[in-house]
């Protein structure tokens, strides 16, 4: 039975997006957008998702400043992130480390990442 709760998934490939767009929505509400402007826009247009997935390298605007714009607005700050991306911890801005809830590397174990949003969730 799919929860009522809302997921933005922000990843501009393509591919990686329709994969786990279908994994999230077995059990969950997904939203995708395939660049941190888009998001941005989509959440200033008023919507308020219970979960951020958020790729790092990105074109128009990277993970980084996606979340450093998130971060520092008093609407959205509270959302939880967790970082799905190809780029290594090491090229991550150190000060948003703390605003994440998680990390995960691509490739990575999906079960893992569902048991994550659900410590999350609950």
């Amino acid at each position: 039975m799919k929860e009522s709760r809302l997921i933005l998934l922000i990843e501009d490939n393509k591919s990686f997006r329709l994969l786990m767009n279908h994994f999230l929505s077995k059990r969950y509400r997904v939203v995708t957008k395939n660049n941190g402007v888009d998001a941005m826009f989509w959440l200033k247009e008023g919507h308020n998702p219970d979960l951020i997935l958020l790729d790092l390298a990105m074109p128009q605007m990277t993970g980084n400043d996606f979340l450093a714009g998130l971060k520092s607005s008093g609407f959205y700050k509270d959302i939880p992130v967790i970082v799905v991306s190809g780029t290594t911890r090491d090229t991550f801005n150190g000060d948003a480390m703390n605003d994440i809830r998680h990390y995960f590397e691509k490739p990575f174990d999906p079960r893992k990442l569902q048991e994550k949003i659900e410590h999350i969730f609950t």
